[in-house]
Order: C-alpha cells, then sequence, then structure tokens
C-alpha cells in the first residue's frame, strides 16, 4: 500500500469526528426560529449564453438565439423566466439547473429575471442586464454589429 494513501485514509478518521462535534455544538447554539424556518424555493442566480453569437460590443443579438442559465435551491420547482418584466415561459429544472432559450426581439438594455415556484414573499430577485443589438445569421450563428 502507499504510504501517502494510507496517511490520507488516517487523517480522515481523525477528522470526521472532530467536524461532526464542530457540527453538534454549532447546532446547539443556532436559535430555534432559525431551525423551524421554512426553506422555499428560489432562484439564486441568472445568467446568459450567447451561444455561437459573436460581436465586438456585445455578443447577443436581435433574432439570435441565446439562453439564460438560472441556478435554483429546488431541483423540481418551475421556473419562469422574463425579459423585461414579460413572461419568457415556464421552465423545469434539471440538477439544480434551468437552461431558457432566449430571442431577443428588440435592440438595446434587456433586464433579465427569474423566479421559481414556491418563492417566499420579500426573496431578492436575481437578474443580469444585457445589450442586445442587430445582427446577421451566419449558418448556426450570428454576426452581432453595434
Amino acid at each position: 500500500m502507499d504510504k501517502g494513501l494510507r496517511t490520507a485514509r488516517i487523517r480522515r478518521r481523525l477528522v470526521r469526528p472532530a467536524a461532526a462535534g464542530l457540527g453538534v455544538a454549532a447546532l446547539l447554539l443556532t436559535p430555534v426560529a432559525l431551525l423551524t424556518a421554512p426553506a422555499g424555493a428560489t432562484a439564486t442566480q441568472v445568467g446568459a449564453e450567447p451561444g455561437m453569437n459573436y460581436g465586438l460590443g456585445t455578443n447577443y443579438a436581435v433574432g439570435c438565439q441565446s439562453a439564460v442559465q438560472v441556478t435554483v435551491s429546488d431541483p423540481v420547482q418551475p421556473v419562469q423566466v422574463f425579459d423585461n418584466n414579460g413572461s419568457i415561459g415556464w421552465f423545469r429544472p434539471s440538477g439544480g439547473t434551468v437552461v431558457a432559450p432566449w430571442t431577443p426581439a428588440t435592440v438595446g438594455w434587456h433586464h433579465i429575471t427569474a423566479v421559481q415556484a414556491a418563492t417566499p414573499a420579500g426573496t431578492p430577485t436575481p437578474y443580469v442586464d444585457i445589450r442586445v443589438a442587430n445582427g446577421a445569421h451566419m449558418g448556426n450563428n450570428c454576426a452581432v454589429f453595434g
């Protein structure tokens, strides 16, 4: 048996009980209100992926498909994605992530947000602001101008 591998196994045996003890201590010091608070489903992060689109000022263009990516806390509850407060649609997460197709319809700034079903009232809504320009289809991608 490799000495380095054996040493790693011994360290894990010593660290696990200590970590478990710290977890119990933290649990005992946690206020009861935090332990009983319901954990709602929430969208935690929103981003966009331009795919094969490209440009100098922005990679997003009118009529050219991109994708909105949303990270969520509940892998089951559906997510509604919005572009400038207009719904893009409802999407089901896969492994804590939603990938929604997005084709901008207008030039200018787009405020992309997402809300997961069963999100508690008052929960902050993640967003991303994206500048969209004109573009031209070039096969499976778009050349973006502006």
